[in-house]
């Protein structure tokens, strides 16, 4: 399957909308640096539309260019400031907030651990890791968006 960049754009623009409405404090950006900020703190948001139940990984961009080493996912997110990495699972409405940092240095320390996936697009094939949810536990919080409860865990 090859996937389209259009296509992909306007599902990642539906999770924004999403997360906008549930968290109605945060100011959305362009997406080229952050996808949101609040208090000055950068927000990146990746969201997946398949059912999480079939799979129990996160499936994290290591590379969006692989022959290039282009850094994508919460590396890109991180170098371009974003302090939170949101992990959105469309259909159940799951939200994990990862601090970026953290996300990075464990991949960093355990990428040789995980199954990597490749996509091919248009004119390039993007990298990703297959990650163990379970192995993250430590360093996310887990929300579901119809719960209001949760409205202040993004500060």
């Amino acid at each position: 399957m090859t996937y389209d960049f259009k296509e992909q754009l306007a599902k990642g623009q539906a999770g924004e909308q999403l997360i906008h409405d549930y968290f109605s404090e945060l100011e959305r950006l362009d997406g080229f640096s952050s996808d949101f900020i609040i208090n000055g703190k950068g927000i990146e948001l990746k969201t997946d539309f398949y059912d999480p139940t079939v799979t129990p990984n996160f499936l994290i961009e290591r590379y969006s260019d692989s022959e290039r080493l282009t850094d994508g996912g919460p590396w890109k997110a991180l170098k371009d400031g974003s302090q939170y990495y949101l992990y959105l699972f469309y259909q159940t409405k799951e939200l994990y907030i990862i601090d970026t940092k953290d996300l990075v240095t464990y991949l960093d320390a355990n990428h040789h651990y995980f199954n990597r996936a490749y996509i091919p697009n248009k004119t390039w094939v993007t990298m990703g890791y297959k990650v163990p949810r379970h192995l993250l536990t430590d360093i996310y919080q887990k929300i579901t968006l119809t719960d209001k409860h949760n409205k202040d865990i993004i500060k």
